[in-house]
């Protein structure tokens, strides 16, 4: 029993690492382009909140070097804080967004980043609730809206997947994609992510993560191929759109190994909370 127990700790540890490992790709990917390109924070502060432009883009830069020093504070000194700051900030980008009505599909972008957003709250409750399941919710919750945006994105036909599609069929397969065929492929792949979303929440087949896994991967590779150079940080900052995926598919698989159970799918969660009621 002691053998085991120390086992899971160590393999707990391990997925710990990966999420991190996101977490710090993400934190400097979302700091280079704020201090770079400034952000819809920037912009709130300017045209809602009505600071002058240097006062927006002082408190911006204060913010982001906040962000910057956060990461290696809660590695240093564990304080839960940090990890609230870092989730704060990844929420506050998409909601800017969405109130400046800065881009095609700003209705979406809370869901399409929102597993940015559950990353530090899942290290959050890894670290306060040894043994519990949790934290894995919060990340299921994450990447199933995550996709469910994305879905969302495609089934507009957003013109940057258009592009993303285009590009890749010219330049990797050696034949130029017609618009109209892009737009089917689009459709497809909307429908498919918003299943897989729904597959993620409602079920425990651990398969659907490595399929989530290996998409988020691909479409944030698409980045790089597509800007080249420029494309390193939109790929770092969707770090956690495979990596939270790749945990929980790890996670759900050694569960199965071990022959424990795995925490209950939204849906049972319900029913059972029903059955106590009545």
């Amino acid at each position: 029993m002691k053998m085991q127990l120390e086992g899971q700790g160590n393999f707990r540890a391990r997925l710990r690492f990966l999420l991190l490992a996101a977490l710090f790709f993400q934190i400097i990917a979302q700091a280079y382009d704020g201090l770079k390109h400034s952000t819809s924070v920037n912009s709130i502060l300017f045209m809602n909140i009505g600071l002058s432009d240097g006062a927006a883009n002082f408190l911006e830069q204060v913010l982001l070097f906040i962000l910057i020093a956060s990461f290696p504070a809660y590695i240093i000194g564990k304080k839960k804080i940090f990890l609230w700051y870092m989730s704060l900030w990844s929420l506050a980008l998409p909601v800017s967004t969405f109130f400046l009505h800065s881009n095609f599909g700003y209705q979406f972008a809370l869901f399409s980043q929102f597993a940015r957003v559950a990353l530090p709250l899942s290290l959050l409750l890894l670290d306060n609730l040894k043994g519990r399941d949790d934290w894995a919710l919060i990340l299921r919750i994450g990447i199933a809206a995550t996709f469910f945006g994305h879905g969302l994105e495609a089934l507009s036909l957003h013109p940057k997947f258009l592009d993303f599609l285009m590009d890749f069929s010219e330049v990797y397969l050696g034949f130029e994609l017609l618009q109209n065929h892009a737009y089917t492929i689009l459709y497809v792949i909307g429908v498919i992510d918003l299943a897989v979303a729904l597959l993620a929440l409602v079920t425990r087949f651990n398969m659907i993560f490595l399929y989530m896994a290996l998409w988020g991967l691909i479409t944030a590779i698409c980045r790089i191929t597509y800007f080249e150079g420029s494309g390193i940080m939109p790929f770092m900052v969707r770090s956690a759109h495979w990596v939270i995926p790749l945990v929980l598919f790890l996670y759900f698989r050694n569960k199965l190994i071990d022959g424990t159970q795995v925490g209950p799918s939204l849906k049972e969660n319900y029913y059972d909370q029903k059955k106590c009621l009545n």
